[in-house]
């Protein structure tokens, strides 16, 4: 009887030795757990490797070993923290396992050792280690434990082409797509160019696997050769919905598409600007149009803004302000509340009376144009997921005024205006008085016959990915419907549904009872 994939734990490790490994035995304190490995590797080739073993779940990893043909020295490239004993045995026939040599046992000794200190010289920053990493996502790891039940390597022959954050939680993603079979060679992660707070390890991290990496601008151009590499069927999981409609232009690649899992609202705008109303011929399953999305995730960002202006403004006072937020939609909204409990006053517009409707019983002011909700506000908050701070918008704003997204893309000012119209721009630092030692959080710009200055956080990029960013445990959840929903993109379940599907992930997170596991994950 096939045991619960919740006691497997799934290790993904290239073998790089000239030796054909037919098995290896881990030994952890007193617990021994035997690895049966898949195959074998054949000379002078490289291959992935699934190793389980029936113990309680540990974190996934995948080991990148390097070994010269005389057996010399291993240089590791990515692992976990735990200590662990290897022996190695190999087969110099169908039938037998004989031990390795003495200096053989030596090298596998070794490669654990080295790879160990490797990681623990990264210096303990954060997201230094995989363990720290998936530590933070236990509903990814849980629902990755259940889907391995369901089936057996879902993932395998199946192209992944992705559009994530680059945040700790993205690598954690990307381990957990190749622990369920999916090939890193087939893996296109494309990245924002946001000033996220550990961005070059998280891509350091990613590339690492073997994963390809690269910027958003260059999907048109990059993504169809290397979908055409073969005939693989494609699976996107993207924020934004670039490399979705980059891919689905082309009718052959728009053929293998077995769906799209869009995590955002500008997204799915983007693909029915793209591919009409109905969207593209193929299931995407809106993430945003889900209710926990849509209920549980605004909190989370408007605390992740607010905190991030407080870190980032230590010398500006965060209660007392006068706050100008446009779009009082589900952030909006929340940025609100956030303000206005802070101790700040707040004014607030949006294009869509109903939404104004339901801002009528905070302590704000209701606006009935953007110019009015900014005008001699200290803080600017664009949070509508369109471009908010326009030029007219810009004119009105007070001098000093700071600029501040809350969107998930660049999208609410109007950066190439603002620069048209500078007379001078200046970097932006926490504290003006040891700016030579400092980091730029933005831009000064000084506009007009008056000099009137107008500083932008992040360069109006989204302020809740800087600095202090939102929790991991909070993203964890949205990480989770976003691996359900590929999971079921990539099996089939929605193939004889087209276009944008609004229902979609409400019924895959109750298939799969996601907010009762996440609640028994967290109060446990």
């Amino acid at each position: 009887m096939r045991p619960s994939a919740r006691n497997i734990c799934l290790v993904h490790v290239t073998l790089c030795l000239q030796n054909r490994i037919k098995s290896c035995t881990f030994i952890e304190s007193t617990r021994t757990a035997t690895f049966a490995v898949v195959g074998a590797r054949c000379a002078g080739r490289e291959s992935s490797k699934s190793i389980r073993t029936e113990q309680p779940p540990v974190l996934a990893t995948r080991v990148v070993l390097n070994a010269s043909s005389q057996g010399g020295d291993i240089a590791p490239s990515i692992t976990t923290e735990r200590k662990l004993k290897v022996t190695i045995s190999t087969s110099d026939s169908n039938n037998g396992l004989v031990p390795l040599a003495d200096n053989k046992k030596s090298v596998a000794q070794n490669l654990v050792d080295q790879f160990t200190a490797s990681m623990r010289a990264t210096g303990g920053a954060p997201y230094s280690s995989l363990s720290t990493i998936m530590s933070t996502v236990p509903l990814m790891n849980f629902t990755a434990n259940t889907l391995e039940d369901e089936a057996d390597r879902p993932f395998k022959d199946k192209h992944f082409v992705l559009l994530l954050h680059a945040l700790g939680n993205a690598v954690a993603f990307v381990i957990v797509l190749m622990r369920l079979g999916a090939d890193p060679r087939k893996i296109t992660f494309y990245y924002k160019d946001y000033q996220y707070a550990h961005r070059q390890k998280v891509l350091s991290k990613i590339d690492s696997l073997g994963i390809t990496i690269l910027p958003v601008e260059t999907c048109d151009d990059t993504l169809p050769n290397r979908l055409r590499i073969d005939d693989l069927p494609i699976v996107y999981v993207v924020d934004g919905a670039y490399p979705a409609i980059a891919g689905m232009k082309h009718a052959d690649l728009a053929a293998r598409t077995l769906g799209v899992v869009e995590q955002t609202t500008k997204g799915i705008r983007r693909l029915r600007a793209a591919f009409g109303k109905k969207g593209p011929s193929c299931p995407v399953i809106s993430v945003p149009d889900s209710r926990i999305k849509s209920q549980f995730e605004p909190p989370h960002i408007a605390k992740a803004v607010l905190d991030s202006v407080v870190a980032l403004l230590p010398t500006v006072s965060p209660t007392r302000m006068k706050v100008g937020v446009l779009g009082a939609g589900a952030v909006g909204k929340e940025i609100v509340e956030a303000v206005v409990g802070r101790g700040c006053t707040a004014r607030v517009h949006d294009p869509c009376p109903e939404k104004m409707l339901n801002m009528s019983s905070k302590s704000v002011d209701l606006c009935r144009s953007p110019q009015c909700a900014v005008k001699d506000a200290d803080i600017v908050v664009g949070a509508s997921g369109e471009c908010s701070i326009t030029p007219s918008v810009i004119a009105a704003m007070k001098n000093g005024a700071f600029i501040v997204s809350a969107s998930s893309d660049r999208v609410e000012l109007d950066w190439p205006y603002l620069n048209r119209i500078a007379t001078a721009k200046k970097p932006l630092f926490r504290d003006e008085n040891v700016a030579e030692h400092d980091v730029p959080i933005g831009t000064t710009f000084t506009i007009g016959t008056q000099e009137k200055k107008i500083k932008v956080l992040g360069d109006g990029m989204p302020l809740n990915f800087m600095s202090i960013g939102m929790a991991d445990d909070s993203a964890d959840l949205v990480m989770s419907l976003l691996l359900l929903a590929a999971y079921e993109v990539a099996t089939g379940k929605w193939k004889s549904r087209k276009g944008i599907l609004t229902d979609a992930m409400n019924e895959i997170a109750d298939r799969h009872r996601v907010a009762d596991t996440y609640l028994n994950l967290i109060l446990n």
